[in-house]
């Protein structure tokens, strides 16, 4: 009996190497898999990378607990202004970067 399953084994090993690349040759007919296209063609859209005037951070929705998790997170974390969409004087930056201060200790808008 064990003579058979050794016979066996050696036919499942040696026909795949005979067959060559006449298996991989093969066209299958068949239907396609969806019944209409997806939207695969437009998600290329979302992620294009917009224009830097385009992107804004004001009136930009945040779950309450977003906040909470970043306050969290960086509370104690250095900043040079209390208000990053307002205000900037380009002339003074170097002086902006010499007194950064904790969030925290800045007020609050």
């Amino acid at each position: 009996m064990a003579q058979w399953w050794q016979i066996l084994l050696g036919l499942w090993a040696v026909l795949p190497t005979l067959a060559g690349d006449k298996l991989l040759s093969v066209c299958m007919n068949s239907k396609r898999h969806k019944q209409e296209p997806g939207p695969e063609d437009e998600l290329y859209q979302e992620v294009v990378p917009n224009g830097q005037e385009e992107q804004r951070v004001w009136g930009v929705p945040l779950c309450q607990e977003d906040c909470e998790d970043w306050w969290r997170a960086c509370h104690s974390s250095l900043t040079c202004k209390s208000n990053w969409l307002h205000g900037w004087d380009w002339s003074e930056v170097k002086g902006l970067l010499s007194m950064r201060l904790p969030f925290i200790e800045l007020p609050l808008p």
